[in-house]
């Protein structure tokens, strides 16, 4: 919650007990306008009920590689083409799932590497464009390596996959690197391409290390969803200021 949110605001809407205390407390906020809701979810995550290994046999993927997903979120401004040509250098049996989105260099930079069979024989590589099922990326992925954009880490740990954060761009998305990592502990914050492929490595020798992490993922339960309750602070707001707009209605 940063300083320049306006609060003079009738409704304030925060999803967690951090941002819940920072409004009230470091920025004072009128109490009475924070309201506090579950984390949103998109429809298609909470109608994806495919295991791990049922998402790896639907999307092709092998089924007892350690599995990456690599994606630079919005705008492309992450590090995804470094962070997977380091992982590219490792001698450990491993999937790359990489999500290229609208960045057509990247895209095509990977693409010609399959092409020309420079992947490693020890590495499967998969590059996608733009795709509207990347929630089932993530969840068929042992680890997903990410920017700090709120919406994909979301989306990652509510499909039970742990996210290892590489990069942020603003304020927002350094709190949301801390929140993810360091409070719900769903993660890791690795931001050198070295250490993250040594961590990973590490991983695929000891894939157990991983089980913390992703049973802290299920603290983001994808059934609680925010939605309806943020509906419904705006719907009595609305009709306690505006009755008149509600004659009509039952």
């Amino acid at each position: 919650v940063h300083g320049w949110w306006d609060v003079r605001g009738d409704l304030f809407l925060v999803n967690n007990d951090f941002a819940h205390q920072e409004a009230i407390y470091k920025n004072k906020f009128n109490p009475n306008t924070v309201k506090q809701v579950n984390f949103t979810t998109r429809e298609m995550i909470v109608n994806c009920n495919l295991s791990r290994v049922e998402l790896r046999e639907k999307l092709g993927i092998p089924k007892d590689k350690f599995t990456i997903c690599l994606a630079d979120g919005a705008y492309a401004t992450a590090k995804l083409k470094e962070y997977t040509i380091e992982l590219l250098k490792s001698k450990k049996p491993m999937t790359l799932l990489v999500i290229a989105g609208k960045n057509d260099q990247v895209y095509k930079y990977f693409k010609l590497k399959i092409m020309q069979k420079k992947i490693p024989s020890n590495i499967t590589l998969k590059v996608f464009r733009f795709v509207n099922n990347a929630h089932e990326l993530y969840g068929a992925s042992d680890i997903f390596i990410t920017k700090a954009g709120p919406n994909a880490i979301q989306d990652s740990l509510f499909m039970g996959t742990p996210v290892l954060v590489n990069y942020y761009a603003s304020q927002i998305e350094k709190a949301t690197c801390k929140i993810f990592t360091t409070h719900y502990k769903c993660g890791v914050k690795i931001l050198d391409k070295v250490k993250a492929r040594k961590k990973i490595e590490k991983w695929i020798d000891n894939p157990t290390e991983l089980d913390t992490y992703k049973e802290n993922c299920k603290q983001l339960d994808k059934f609680q969803n925010g939605s309806e309750k943020c509906a419904d602070y705006i719907y009595r707001l609305i009709k306690y200021h505006k009755p008149e707009l509600f004659k009509n209605s039952n």
